[in-house]
């Protein structure tokens, strides 16, 4: 079922000055998050939480500082989501806010914290036009309007010491549970002063994506899970640092930055699960036999004991010893392509195919 989770997601690919040429990323950028987001094993949001905001393509050809999208499309949006029509506002306590922007960007050059704003269309080197992306996930935390915000910047992080965060006119709420209830979640395309990438995907049949978009599906779709079968903010980041240089192959980019929530991780997206049968009546007492996800990502070692059981000894959950039960156990996978390897041999399958054996 659609959660009351919501979303806004910014791609900038065309700027109506000169200085920042024309981007392929953002919007297919954009597409792939909401393709993420919607899907019911994904974010599960209702489609009608989804809020795109994309420069037209191409831009009009009059008044170049009147580019769409501007700072106040996305103010408009913004307000649209968090206030009603009388301007109070809509609390959305159980829920989360995904604030996602891809195009141009920069960082301030004095900033302690990864922070980061996303230049307009309508953007000039003299007239810096931006979203300030984290200055509103800090504004809504403030506001306590969700329980949980996750702002992604796919954008370069230029150090900029001239030009500031374009702060919207917008009356700062300040919330009592503000410290005891809400958290952010920050993933940026680069550190300050660092350069985002955007480049054509081959296994996304060659589209151009930005890196750290395409990082960040892979790792939502392929993290692993804690014992609760959750991926959280913490394996999020783990996964996409320890891919990023597969990711980037021979060409090197600057690594994303992260910052991550308080003294507990965001529950990101629980993974489903099935029951998976395995005849293990042919294996020997001590015999260990792996089980991978894919063909590369270590899940769980399992090993028949003396009195038909299997202890199984999990990667990211804690461990378990299952009664075995006219040679065959059951344990609870997440959906996907699985290998069991015993020995030099191994059987590939789907979680929950039957009468899996090796």
């Amino acid at each position: 079922m659609p959660n009351s989770d919501c979303a806004i997601l910014v791609g900038v690919s065309r700027y109506a000055n000169p200085a920042f040429p024309a981007l392929s990323g953002p919007s297919n950028d954009v597409l792939l998050m909401k393709s993420w987001l919607t899907d019911p094993d994904g974010g599960g949001l209702d489609a009608v939480n989804v809020h795109v905001i994309e420069s037209p393509d191409p831009l009009p050809a009059s008044a170049p500082l009147q580019a769409p999208p501007t700072a106040h499309d996305f103010l408009a949006t913004f307000c649209g989501l968090v206030f009603d029509a009388a301007e109070k506002p809509i609390p959305r306590t159980n829920a989360r806010l995904y604030l996602y922007f891809s195009g141009h960007g920069f960082s301030q050059i004095l900033d302690k914290v990864p922070r980061a704003c996303l230049y307009t269309a309508n953007a000039t080197r003299l007239v810096g036009d931006n979203v300030p992306g984290t200055w509103y996930a800090e504004w809504t935390k403030d506001a306590a309007m969700f329980r949980e915000i996750v702002v992604i910047m796919d954008c370069c992080r230029d150090a900029e010491l001239s030009l500031s965060e374009a702060i919207p006119p917008l009356k700062r709420k300040i919330s009592d549970e503000v410290q005891k209830t809400v958290q952010v979640f920050g993933i940026y395309a680069a550190p300050r002063g660092g350069k985002a990438q955007e480049r054509p995907i081959p296994s996304r049949e060659g589209k151009t994506y930005s890196l750290l978009t395409h990082a960040l599906v892979d790792a939502l779709n392929r993290a692993p899970t804690n014992e609760k079968f959750e991926v959280t903010s913490d394996s999020i980041a783990a996964h996409i640092r320890q891919s990023w240089s597969d990711i980037c192959g021979a060409d090197p980019a600057d690594p994303p930055e992260f910052s991550l929530p308080g003294i507990t991780p965001i529950t990101i997206v629980k993974r489903p699960t099935v029951a998976q049968d395995l005849d293990v009546s042919g294996w020997g007492p001590g015999e260990p036999v792996e089980l991978l996800r894919g063909d590369t990502e270590p899940l769980a070692t399992l090993i028949r004991l003396i009195g038909d059981k299997v202890q199984v000894s999990w990667k990211t959950r804690a461990d378990e010893t299952i009664a075995i039960v006219n040679g065959h156990i059951t344990i609870n996978l997440v959906a996907g392509f699985c290998i069991l390897r015993r020995g030099t041999v191994q059987r590939a399958f789907q979680s929950g195919e039957a009468n899996v054996v090796i």
